[in-house]
């Protein structure tokens, strides 16, 4: 309760609304998203240690969710084969030629 009124403090002396100035505070509302501020070396040391090792232990060394830490280290798979020319990107043209208008 103390943090509600110390947010309204915020809020009226920064002139933010209440969601900035709990974000200042450093609380989040739970529906909220977090970002991940991984780097490119992060994603190979964890692409390395996976050989080795479980989710699971992943999960503790990072701190982070394993269903999320494998989501988005198959997503920086892809996005780095693509990069890489591995597998080619879809052009906008194919697109547009497999979409459906009503």
């Amino acid at each position: 309760m103390k943090e509600n009124w110390f947010a309204l403090l915020v809020s009226i002396v920064t002139n933010k609304n209440a969601s900035q100035s709990l974000k200042y505070m450093g609380i989040a509302f739970p529906n909220e998203k977090t970002r991940l501020n991984l780097l490119d070396s992060d994603y190979e040391e964890i692409i390395e240690l996976k050989k080795n090792n479980s989710w699971v232990d992943l999960e503790a060394k990072y701190n982070i969710d394993r269903q999320v830490l494998s989501v988005v280290v198959r997503n920086y798979k892809k996005k780095k084969a693509i990069i890489d020319g591995d597998i080619k990107a879809p052009s906008i043209t194919s697109l547009n030629k497999n979409s459906v208008s009503l």
